[in-house]
């Protein structure tokens, strides 16, 4: 079965390089450029990933991670893994506390997207 992957992203640049790093991977992508619809869309499709950037309009995504982990079924235990810019010491600490799974600090390249989905979507089927 395909995986479902949502990237919640709100710089084009940013959504085009993940997409980019994905598409060998055999994975369906969406893109949102908020977390608001971030959230409306896990919450109404259900995904096995979500890449959430930190800084975004509407809301932003450590409100979304705290929103996504408060959902009553098990869409709740989606992995989440942050990418963004905002790279300051002890970001990584807020960001697991809020509720992520993992940070991967921009730039970044192809071979740690990769590893966070061998990572993060085989965790996700034994789970």
């Amino acid at each position: 079965m395909t995986k479902k992957i949502l990237i919640a992203e709100d710089d084009p640049v940013g959504q085009l390089v993940l997409e980019k790093f994905l598409k060998d991977e055999r994975v369906r992508i969406s893109c949102v450029d908020n977390g608001e619809d971030a959230v409306t869309l896990h919450e109404l499709h259900g995904f096995d990933l979500i890449f959430m950037d930190i800084r975004m309009p509407r809301m932003d995504g450590l409100s979304a991670i705290k929103r996504i982990r408060k959902l009553n079924d098990e869409k709740a235990r989606v992995p989440i893994i942050c990418v963004t810019a905002y790279a300051m010491d002890g970001d990584d600490k807020k960001f697991l506390k809020a509720g992520a799974d993992a940070y991967i600090a921009k730039p970044f390249n192809k071979e740690q997207i990769t590893a966070a989905i061998a990572t993060y979507l085989a965790s996700a089927q034994t789970a």
